[in-house]
């Protein structure tokens, strides 16, 4: 019979991203394996992470953000960070994003854990204090990574990294059922059956690398060409986003936007779009894009790394360079245009997914790691 480990999973929010989708997929997988699993969050105990959580029924906890490890402040919040942790008695912490990757690594030994799993999701360290981040890594023995480019970027950024056992464990992706109709969405959106239809899901966030601004600055040149056309926004606001709306007011596309904030229900909003555009500054491997596929739709993505890595190779024409609005609008008109190699990416997109970005097949890697690291 196979032992029962007490597995604790650290997000940064109880939000959901798509760092914080995946852990809650993988706590469900590992509960499923018979192990103790709870998902800790530092903020948003109301958030749709934790609507996620009860959905799948994974115990979770929201924890009062610890807003950085300060200068001279971090010995007092690591000492209060290592008891409440050890109130779990962990064998296994595994952290997601820069940082509760820190803190975990940094207090990971002194909570009573057997392991600690660092989980790199970015091609870039986001972290300011690089001495701190540095420090953390020298204590970390294990870490995964959703993309061979966010492998890379621990080893570019910590030359030191002989003590790392790294691994790549691809995303899980699961096709999830409508909460809504595409009538139902089509009506609350004013959106008609002929309308061309684009969507990016991803949160509202300018720190994490997101660049919803190029994508907004190419709505002009698709509406031009398709004058009905909407361009749909699904994602936590952050502090910015007035500034986002003045800028779609400013070029005067702001009837053709809709900015709908956070979405529960985003298999719904895929289902009534024609492509998926991903506009972004760094990424690991971008849930949002693997939704994209698994919902059978074409992307039309930012050419850096992490996205390319997670399409296959006839998506690649679909991508354009860093901050090129004219590209991308380019590139939308092209797929709006041809309804027939739209649908013909489109479904190798969904075969692509299927085979490389199983939830079973992340939950049986990450199981063997660590079994096989645990002190």
């Amino acid at each position: 019979m196979k032992k029962s480990l007490r597995i604790l999973l650290v997000i940064p929010t109880l939000e959901l991203g798509g760092a914080e989708r995946q852990a809650i997929h993988l706590a469900k997988y590992l509960q499923e394996e018979n192990h103790e699993i709870e998902v800790w969050g530092f903020n948003s105990p109301n958030g749709l992470g934790a609507k996620f959580c009860d959905e799948l029924g994974v115990i979770h906890k929201c924890l009062h953000f610890y807003g950085g490890l300060g200068r001279f402040r971090y010995p007092i919040q690591l000492f209060k960070w290592t008891l409440k942790f050890r109130s779990f008695n962990p064998d296994i912490i595994y952290s997601f994003t820069d940082g509760p990757n820190v803190l975990c690594a940094l207090i990971w030994r002194y909570t009573g854990a057997k392991g600690f799993i660092w989980g790199q999701r970015s091609d870039k360290v986001l972290y300011s204090n690089m001495k701190q981040f540095k420090r953390a890594l020298g204590k970390t023995k294990i870490c995964i990574s959703n993309s061979k480019v966010g492998i890379d970027s621990i080893k570019s950024n910590f030359k030191n990294h002989s003590n790392i056992d790294f691994h790549k464990v691809s995303n899980g992706i699961e096709k999830t059922k409508p909460i809504h109709s595409p009538k139902e969405w089509q009506i609350k959106l004013n959106i008609q059956n002929e309308t061309k239809v684009a969507l990016m899901i991803s949160n509202f966030s300018e720190t994490c690398g997101k660049d919803h601004k190029s994508l907004i600055k190419s709505w002009p040149k698709v509406i031009r060409k398709y004058p009905s056309a909407i361009l749909l926004l699904a994602g936590r606001f952050d502090q910015f986003i007035d500034d986002y709306i003045q800028l779609a007011i400013d070029l005067g596309i702001l009837h053709s936007i809709r900015f709908l904030g956070k979405i529960r229900d985003i298999s719904g909003l895929i289902s009534i779009s024609d492509i998926i555009v991903h506009s972004s500054l760094n990424e690991g491997s971008p849930n949002a894009i693997l939704e994209g596929m698994k919902g059978k739709k074409p992307i039309v993505a930012t050419n850096i790394p992490g996205v390319k890595e997670s399409l296959p190779k006839i998506s690649h024409d679909y991508l354009v360079e860093v901050g090129d609005p004219r590209a991308f609008a380019e590139k939308i008109i092209e797929l709006f245009n041809n309804t027939e190699t739209s649908r013909k990416v489109a479904n190798i997109n969904l075969e692509f997914v299927n085979k490389n970005y199983s939830i079973q097949e992340m939950g049986e890697k990450t199981t063997r790691i660590i079994l096989n690291n645990i002190n």
